[in-house]
């Protein structure tokens, strides 16, 4: 890269001036400057505002050294800097000479440098103030909190207010209890008018600012995006901070992908997309899969959606070409599906495809007691709401629409395909083409069980026709409530199978009893009554009593 060229970081914070009763704070903006410029110093202080000597030693020895040690975990280039504070509004305008004292800029200085480093913005409606206190990234409270929480919450741009946690061990500040109080006070009443967000160190800090879409596309363009070895636990912040920005970033890109075309946004999706076939023509390896979950992914869009708001191609054709000249022979298929999705030729038309559900591992169940507290703890209320029903609810939570009313049966159809197809890309890996006129009759299955006692799939088609009672949006919701029942149900049941399938008859009625006695509360007294020798030959009729009974606690809670 030349000199010249240069990445911008940017990080809010507040700056206080005079002292005691009279100390006042203004919401500034710390600025890094970063470029490969190899002359004169690593980190230079440049602009009008002036950062006290003390501080500037601060700054290259703790603040420089801390971003240094995460950009080195990231295997990321270590870049020539330059600092300066600007837009100090009230303090410019009466023409007051500023010099930047103590430690209050240490979290904003970090994060600009770390902005400018790997071109990851900083949220501008966000002011950052805290003490780098330690080498391995502890950031501990600064003074005058009223002041900058007070100029934070009268800028008009500003939502969030960024500081180090007030409840930490007091002997972690330099601050007197006194001094303490009143930060813990003035935070507590600021609540009402801006977001405070608590930070205990620099792994916290990185959580708390940085955004996972920003996140996997600075991975991808400074190459830190498939996981460093995480073989050893984090031996402090700076280690677990540099693992959260490494670990997950093929979730993270799937669901940032996922949020851009359902958003509609096509020229979002296809930066990312773009970036992510850079990264891999840089590491000369294919990503597997990325065609298959591509086309499935446009494939269960809303069909408004995809139809009216995703352009093509979604990828140039140089850049797949370019990608898959790395592909292996398994992933062949894959990449015909890449060229599919990328153009897309495919996507509206019901090409066969198949859907591979993701065996549930149970896990070997030993028998008596243990047999017994393993089936109880995998068909719990908390664990099937954990593994099944959380994914779904995501699924739907993610799943928006531009209009709540079906233009027309056709576009009614087209819909209910679309968004059982996203329901089963979020609960199970489809991997594989499969038969698309299979996925809108499995479809229409579940949308006439949805609404067996809602007046029948006409009056849902009618419903999402006039957008009486909420449209498709409740066609959706009822339909994904089915689903979640289903998917409980089909869970519970295997998991009773697997653990009497094995047993003789009197161990399956013996374990049938304790099985009932345990789940006694969960189930309807008719179940309580029926004797075990027939619930254990029967046992559908407990896989139905008991998800019936979670159905009936979460409407409940849903109501709340």
């Amino acid at each position: 890269m030349p000199a010249e060229c240069a990445t911008i970081g940017r990080a809010k914070s507040a700056l206080t001036f005079g002292r005691g009763e009279d100390v006042r704070a203004v919401v500034t903006a710390v600025v890094a400057r970063a470029t490969d410029d190899t002359s004169g110093k690593r980190l230079r202080f440049a602009g009008p505002v002036r950062f006290s000597s003390a501080t500037a030693k601060h700054i290259r020895q703790v603040v420089l050294a801390l971003a240094d040690r995460i950009l080195c975990g990231l295997q990321a280039p270590r870049r020539k800097v330059e600092v300066s504070v600007v837009n100090l509004g009230g303090a410019s305008a009466a023409n007051l000479p500023v010099t930047v004292s103590g430690f209050s800029a240490d979290v904003p200085v970090l994060l600009a440098l770390l902005s400018a480093a790997l071109a990851m913005p900083v949220p501008q409606d966000l002011v950052a103030t805290g003490h780098v206190a330690s080498p391995v990234g502890d950031i501990t409270l600064v003074k005058n909190i009223a002041a900058k929480v007070a100029a934070a919450a009268a800028d008009p741009a500003t939502r969030r207010f960024l500081c180090p946690a007030a409840d930490r061990d007091p002997s972690t500040t330099t601050l007197s209890p006194a001094e303490t109080r009143q930060a813990v006070d003035a935070l507590a009443k600021a609540k009402s008018e801006i977001q405070i967000l608590p930070v205990g160190n620099v792994a916290d800090l990185i959580q708390t600012v940085f955004s996972q879409e920003d996140i996997v596309r600075a991975s991808l363009s400074n190459g830190f995006f498939a996981a460093h070895d995480g073989a050893n636990e984090a031996s402090d912040p700076v280690d677990t901070a540099v693992r959260f920005l490494t670990g997950h970033n093929e979730q993270r890109f799937r669901d940032v992908l996922e949020q851009s075309l359902i958003a509609g946004s096509s020229q979002a999706a296809t930066e990312l997309l773009v970036a992510r076939a850079q990264y891999q023509i840089s590491q000369q390896a294919y990503p597997p899969g990325l065609g298959t979950r591509l086309r499935q992914l446009l494939r269960s869009l809303p069909p408004a959606t995809r139809r009216l708001k995703i352009t093509y191609p979604l990828v140039p054709i140089r850049c797949v070409i370019e990608m898959t000249q790395f592909a292996g022979e398994p992933d062949h298929d894959d990449v015909v599906l890449l060229f599919e999705a990328a153009s897309g030729r495919g996507i509206e038309r019901r090409d066969p495809f198949w859907v591979d559900e993701k065996p549930t591992d149970t896990g070997t169940l030993q028998s008596g007691d243990a047999a017994l507290e393993t089936v109880v703890s995998e068909i719990s209320t908390d664990t099937l709401t954990r593994t099944i029903g959380q994914p779904i609810d995501k699924a739907r939570a993610v799943y928006s629409l531009d209009c709540i009313t079906a233009g027309s049966s056709g576009e009614f159809h087209d819909g209910i395909s679309a968004f059982y197809l996203h329901l089963l890309c979020h609960t199970r890996e489809v991997l594989a083409p499969t038969d698309m006129p299979a996925v809108a009759a499995n479809a229409h299955a579940l949308l006439e069980r949805a609404f067996a006692g809602h007046g029948g799939t006409n009056a849902a088609q009618a419903d999402a026709r006039s957008g009486t009672n909420g449209g498709m949006r409740v066609v959706l919701d009822k339909l994904t409530e089915r689903f979640r029942t289903e998917e409980y149900a089909k869970h519970v049941s295997l998991v009773l199978k697997e653990a009497l399938d094995p047993l003789e008859w009197t161990a399956k009625v013996a374990f049938m009893a304790a099985l009932l006695e345990r789940l006694g509360p969960h189930l309807p007294p008719d179940i309580r009554a029926q004797p075990p020798d027939r619930l254990a030959g029967e046992c559908e009729l407990v896989v139905r009593a008991y998800v019936e009974s979670m159905d009936q606690v979460g409407e409940l809670l849903r109501r709340l």
